[in-house]
């Protein structure tokens, strides 16, 4: 089986060890900067507003301003992706500061993302949400809606649940409990994980890589599982259980390279569907530090991180795609740290409340320019790309971005937004993952 401790991180020596690159008591002595206080707010207001109920992630919609009274909770369309993505962080949390309420959280996580799974009844599919049918703030399903069930008997009973589950959310739930995995002291929800991590990727390839719903057809939204998805899920998948069909399944996925690099074209990307780099840059995190000991399959996801993924993205005020960037290439580039320390101070203080802001005026990206004339002249484009919009030639800072659940995915160069209201608050995941894997690399320190 793969050792425990794979080598995550390049800049953290040769093991993944609790404590991070420092080690947890060096990270922790000395005053709190402000860094460290941001998180440490954000945190908290996670725990208290953005995981109620079962403790899957949402937005919070407050009746005023005031932030007191809830009125509902959103966002539970990609809920799954977003609460994977804060087990990722709560994992690196827990392996700088070795915090009991870390721990915890991860546990909590953790079974949230396992009842994800069984709420749905069918094997390897995986709800977008599941909280109450009756719970104070969730919405209840439209009579119309084929894609909200309530469940009516067995352990579930009186539960609601999303599906139509697409690879987005399947992102976020493999990247979450691979880091949970590593980092987590606790052997009997380590065996859940690798119980369902395996459950999960064999209905994906039974099924041909594709996500089917509980009616037997594939979902309707981004079902395909395709080569860099599938990739990286075996690759945890052997990480977690060290079976040899997983490895086999990987070794030959990357030995098609042609289709390979096919499936992972992003210049396109930028502009278009540009969460689409966020799921990319997701899923590479693990597969290149799952990849080391195969030097074929690593090689693939190092050149195609380097020449596909992150090249049309690369220092476009976006921390979380660099720290990602730092870690899969051992970047050591001093403009590239400054940019993410840039972006980490530049972040509001929490709670991450909604937000009006125009972009200020730019020069236009010329590639939007000609991309949305191709479109005018040939509106049949528009349906296999998706629709192009004039951009800025260069990514807006942090403040000047867009409000939204997610920052790191959306695109930086839009040059209109739509505005939310301030008695909104956003999850502040966005932060929470940007800051705890630059501490773990070492980038920063507490006293930041």
């Amino acid at each position: 089986m793969a050792s425990r401790w794979t080598r995550l991180l390049p800049l953290c020596g040769a093991v993944l060890v609790a404590g991070g690159c420092g080690g947890a008591s060096s990270s922790q002595s000395g005053p709190a900067g402000p860094l460290l206080v941001k998180a440490r707010g954000y945190d908290s207001w996670h725990e208290a507003h953005h995981q109620p109920l079962y403790g899957a992630t949402v937005e919070v919609l407050f009746t005023d301003d005031s932030l007191t009274d809830v009125l509902q909770y959103d966002g539970r369309g990609d809920s799954t992706i977003w609460t994977g993505t804060y087990l990722a962080s709560q994992a690196f949390r827990y392996a700088v500061t070795a915090e009991d309420q870390a721990k915890a959280n991860i546990l909590k996580i953790a079974d949230t993302l396992h009842n994800h799974l069984k709420v749905t009844g069918r094997p390897g599919f995986i709800a977008r949400y599941r909280a109450p049918a009756d719970g104070p703030g969730v919405t209840p399903c439209d009579p119309g809606d084929e894609d909200c069930h309530v469940v009516t008997d067995g352990p579930f009973a009186g539960d609601l649940w999303t599906g139509d589950t697409s690879r987005d959310q399947y992102t976020g739930w493999f990247m979450g409990l691979a880091l949970a995995y590593d980092f987590l002291d606790d052997e009997t929800m380590r065996l859940t994980i690798r119980d369902d991590v395996t459950e999960v990727i064999d209905a994906v390839a039974r099924q041909g890589y594709l996500i089917v719903d509980v009616d037997g057809m594939k979902t309707g939204a981004g079902p395909e599982a395709l080569p860099p998805f599938a990739l990286t899920w075996h690759l945890i998948a052997y990480h977690v259980a060290g079976r040899q069909q997983d490895l086999d399944a990987a070794t030959r996925i990357a030995s098609n390279r042609t289709l390979y690099e096919i499936a992972t074209i992003s210049f396109n990307n930028r502009y278009v569907q540009y969460y689409g780099n966020n799921l990319s840059h997701e899923n590479y995190l693990n597969a290149e530090r799952l990849s080391r000991d195969f030097d074929d399959i690593h090689a693939l996801v190092q050149s195609n991180f380097r020449d596909q993924i992150h090249k049309s993205v690369h220092l476009s005020h976006n921390a979380f795609f660099e720290l990602i960037h730092r870690a899969v290439l051992a970047d050591g580039d001093p403009e590239v740290d400054a940019s993410i320390l840039e972006d980490l101070a530049a972040f509001d203080d929490p709670p991450r409340r909604g937000y009006a802001v125009t972009p200020p005026k730019a020069a236009f990206d010329p590639w939007s320019v000609t991309l949305v004339a191709l479109e005018q002249a040939i509106p049949a484009l528009s349906d296999i790309i998706g629709t192009a919009h004039l951009q800025a030639e260069s990514a807006y800072p942090v403040p000047e971005q867009c409000s939204t659940d997610f920052l790191w995915q959306r695109n930086p160069f839009v040059l209109q937004c739509d505005p939310e209201p301030s008695s909104k608050t956003n999850p502040g995941v966005d932060y929470l993952i940007a800051y705890w894997m630059a501490r773990y690399q070492g980038l920063i320190s507490a006293r930041d």
